[in-house]
């Protein structure tokens, strides 16, 4: 995999084939990470792209809030990572702030299963999750949750 760096609020992963397979872009006024993911991932790169936006983010001094993790573009499933994502990375996230995700339904038919496997993750983690068919509703839906939790911050 390659790691590209556009500027400090986003980034790029690319596959042995040079095909893009993931977008990270940071919007700061939000707290709001947006997580394009693209092709078929094998688990271990995705559970690394994960580590290297987690490094990335501290190294940025990004405190994330919410994301939206779009998956419109997904092949294949991703079964693997559940476990790892719900028992390593999320209650790390959750403990710094993590409070709200919004997740754009894939259109491959395994990957929706693999969605569909992971919907109890929210429940025992302690943070808001839906589900969206588009990004538009999906980004609407993050952006009232965080204006509400951002203004009760202040």
């Amino acid at each position: 995999m390659e790691y590209i760096i556009e500027n400090e609020y986003n980034f790029r992963v690319y596959n042995a084939m040079k095909e893009n397979i993931f977008h990270y872009k940071y919007e700061p006024e939000y707290k709001l990470a947006i997580q394009t993911w693209q092709n078929y991932i094998p688990d271990e790169n995705i559970i690394a792209i994960y580590q290297y936006m987690a490094q990335y983010a501290f190294q940025h001094q990004q405190l994330i809030v919410a994301s939206i993790n779009n998956l419109q573009g997904v092949d294949g499933s991703f079964d693997g990572v559940r476990d790892w994502l719900s028992t390593e990375y999320l209650p790390r996230a959750v403990k710094y702030g993590f409070k709200f995700t919004a997740t754009v339904r894939p259109k491959d038919f395994y990957a929706q299963l693999a969605l569909e496997e992971a919907q109890d993750i929210p429940q025992h983690l302690g943070y808001t999750a839906q589900n969206f068919n588009d990004f538009e509703a999906a980004y609407e839906w993050i952006k009232q949750k965080l204006q509400a939790y951002l203004a009760s911050q202040s």
